[in-house]
C-alpha cells in the first residue's frame, strides 16, 4: 500500500513537472517565432 501511495505520487509530480514544462515550452516557442518574425523583417529591410 505504502509502496503504491508513493508511485502514484511521483507519477503525479512527473505529471505536474511536465505539463508546467510544456506551458513554459509553448510560451517560449512563441516567443521565439515573434523574435524570429521581426529578425526576419529587419533582415529583408536591410536585404533590399
Amino acid at each position: 500500500m505504502h509502496l503504491l501511495c508513493r508511485i502514484s505520487s511521483r507519477t503525479e509530480g512527473y505529471y505536474i513537472y511536465y505539463t508546467i514544462n510544456r506551458e513554459r515550452t509553448v510560451a517560449f516557442r512563441e516567443n521565439f517565432q515573434r523574435m524570429d518574425a521581426s529578425l526576419m523583417a529587419n533582415g529583408n529591410r536591410e536585404g533590399v
